[in-house]
């Protein structure tokens, strides 16, 4: 039921062209505040981030990339229009394939970025919302947004690779029991 509920929302989220904070408040229909004091992990190992990008690179080649990894939210202090505490990524990892006119596919492989330890961060909040802005955790700068049903946080995450293009994707975290 658990993998219905994810799929459901990630259909909707790239299918209705409505906000993050618009699918989960039609979803859930929430009337009480939300409770964001907690622990946030990905619900499968490796799996709270996964963005993907595609982009020309020089001689005509067209690269694609897989990012994916986990993320835990600690959020301890709750005020009026934020929320902060910590965040840490780990086991983010990229691979792909570069596909050239001349040379076809080339792989690449994957590689990992080291754990990022933990992070303080603080994030404006908006009724459901969580406008987490740009944050820098460890290696990685990535600009997201994102909102709060029950004990799930869901939310679309952009990391750019200039001068070649952005990955975008989405995180899920579920609240630790």
């Amino acid at each position: 039921m658990k993998n219905f509920f994810l799929a459901l929302i990630i259909l909707l989220f790239f299918s209705t062209g409505c906000s993050v904070y618009d699918q989960f408040n039609n979803l859930t229909n929430q009337s009480e505040p939300p409770n964001y004091y907690g622990t946030w992990v990905s619900a499968n190992p490796g799996q709270a981030i996964y963005l993907f990008g595609q982009f020309k690179t020089p001689g005509d080649a067209l690269t694609t990339i897989y990012e994916q990894g986990d993320m835990e939210l600690m959020i301890d202090k709750v005020e009026k229009d934020s929320v902060s505490g910590t965040m840490r990524i780990s086991n983010f990892c990229a691979s792909g394939f570069t596909t050239a006119p001349v040379v076809g596919e080339v792989i690449i492989p994957k590689t990992c970025v080291p754990d990022s330890g933990t992070n303080p961060i603080k994030i404006p909040i908006n009724d459901y919302k969580l406008e987490f802005g740009t944050v820098k955790v460890g290696d990685i700068t990535a600009d997201m947004s994102g909102a709060i049903a029950n004990d799930v946080i869901y939310g679309t995450m952009t990391i750019k690779y200039q001068p070649y293009g952005d990955i975008k994707g989405t995180f899920m975290l579920q609240r630790q029991k």
